[in-house]
């Protein structure tokens, strides 16, 4: 297996066939490994821990939890000298949840108990709309 995938190189094989073969089985093996480690380690692995679910997404280092906004703005003050023609983006097509639904999940999470204190209140106003049912409450009509 190692020699296939990489301990000896497809060129260095004499037979065409062979070479062909080991090449396509080291383009399979690449196409596979990425996608079986995104889903072990990001898709996984990273969603088993819920501190701040906001910052448990793609690309997200679990080991480092935040910034100070100083270094955020340094930082793309950095990027606009060093690359003047990209984009500063806080999402990329993988991430699961959407810009807008982070930045309110971590809102939230620095306003714990006015949020907790809401919601009390806000069930305290629908009780009156719910009634309980066999399988549990739910809302008149």
């Amino acid at each position: 297996m190692e020699r296939w995938l990489g301990g000896e190189a497809p060129c260095d094989v004499a037979d065409d066939e062979e070479r062909r073969l080991r090449q396509r089985a080291i383009v399979r093996f690449q196409q596979l490994t990425s996608p079986v480690a995104a889903k072990a380690v990001e898709d996984t692995a990273g969603y088993r821990s819920a501190v701040l679910i906001s910052r448990n997404d793609v690309g997200f280092d679990g080991e480092h939890f935040s910034h100070s906004r100083k270094r955020f703005h340094e930082a793309n003050v950095r990027r606009g000298h060093q690359f003047p023609r990209t984009m500063v983006t806080t999402a990329t097509h993988d991430h699961k949840r959407g810009e807008d639904v982070r930045a309110r999940l971590a809102a939230l999470s620095e306003q714990t108990t006015d949020f907790a204190n809401h919601v009390e209140h806000w069930r305290r106003l629908a009780a009156p709309l719910r009634r309980s049912l066999r399988d549990g409450p739910a809302l008149t009509g």
